[in-house]
C-alpha cells in the first residue's frame, strides 16, 4: 500500500508540476471518458485532495483486463469531472465511460506498476437516449455523425450549452413534428447529446494555458517529501534538484 501511495503522489507531481487556478474558469464542459481499443481517454480525473488530471491508459492484458499508464497532463479547468481516484482506496470511479455508442459504469483498482484492473463495469443509459435512438436517431445517426441527413451533432452550432440545445429541439425537432418532444424529452436528449457526442465545448485554449501556475521543483520536492515520508528534504535532495533539475527530482522520489 505504501508503495503504491508513492506511485500515485509521484505520478501527480512527476507529470504535472502545475496547478490550476481553480477560482478562474468554473467547470462548464463535458468531459466524458471515452474507450478507443486499445485507449481510455479521461479528459478529467479529480485526485482526492490533489487536482485534475487529464489521463491516458492503454490496455495492456486484456485477458485480465489491466490498463498501463500511457499518460497524464494537468486537466483544462473548463472541463467537468469525469472521474474521480481516492489515495485512501487507490479506487479509479468512473460514473460513464463511451464505448462506440454503449455507455458503462466502470471502477479500476491500481495495482502495483502504476497499472489498473478493471473490477466493475456495468451498461448504463442517459435519460434520453431512447429518446434519442427513437426520435433522432434516424436523421442523425447512431452515433451522432449525420445518419440519413448527413448533418452531424458533434460540435454542432447548437450544442454550445444543454439550454441553447434544449431551445433548438423544443422549436424544431424532430423535423416536421417538434411537438412531439418537448420538456424533460428536449432536455434528456440534449444531455445525452452534449455528454457522448460533444466531450468537450472547446474552450480557448489560450484561457487555460493562462490559469497555469508554474510549481518550483524545489517546492514540488518539499510537498512530496511531506506527503510521503513526513519530514523535508535534506540538503543532499536539495542538492540534487537544484543541480540537476527534473532529472534530480525524479532520482530523489525514486529513492
Amino acid at each position: 500500500m505504501k508503495n503504491l501511495m508513492a506511485h500515485c503522489f509521484a505520478l501527480v507531481l512527476l507529470l504535472g508540476f502545475t496547478v490550476f487556478d481553480q477560482s478562474a474558469h468554473a467547470a462548464t464542459d463535458n468531459s466524458t471518458p471515452s474507450f478507443t481499443h486499445p485507449v481510455l481517454e479521461i479528459p478529467r480525473i479529480d485526485v482526492e485532495g490533489y487536482g485534475s488530471l487529464h489521463l491516458r491508459l492503454v490496455l495492456e492484458d486484456e485477458a485480465a483486463l489491466i490498463f498501463a499508464i500511457a499518460g497524464a497532463t494537468p486537466a483544462a479547468a473548463s472541463l467537468s469531472p469525469g472521474a474521480t481516484f481516492g489515495l485512501q482506496t487507490l479506487l479509479l470511479d468512473i460514473p460513464v465511460v463511451q464505448v462506440g455508442t454503449d455507455l458503462y459504469a466502470v471502477q479500476m483498482q491500481m495495482i502495483e506498476g502504476d497499472h489498473f484492473q478493471i473490477v466493475s463495469a456495468q451498461k448504463t443509459v442517459f435519460a434520453g437516449q431512447a429518446s434519442y435512438e427513437q426520435l433522432c436517431a434516424k436523421c442523425h445517426g447512431a452515433d451522432g455523425l449525420g445518419g440519413g441527413i448527413g448533418i452531424t451533432l458533434k460540435n454542432c452550432g447548437n450544442c454550445s450549452s444543454v439550454s441553447t440545445l434544449t431551445a433548438k429541439i423544443t422549436t424544431s425537432m424532430p423535423f416536421g413534428n417538434p411537438s412531439a418532444c418537448i420538456g424533460s424529452c428536449a432536455s434528456d436528449i440534449a444531455d445525452y447529446i452534449l455528454a457522448v457526442f460533444n466531450s468537450s465545448s472547446g474552450n480557448s485554449s489560450q484561457a487555460v494555458l493562462d490559469a497555469i501556475i508554474e510549481m518550483p521543483l524545489e517546492t514540488a520536492l518539499r510537498n512530496a517529501s511531506l506527503q510521503l515520508v513526513s519530514r523535508l528534504p535534506t540538503a543532499t535532495e536539495l542538492s540534487l534538484v537544484s543541480d540537476q533539475g527534473e532529472s534530480g527530482l525524479r532520482e530523489v522520489l525514486d529513492g
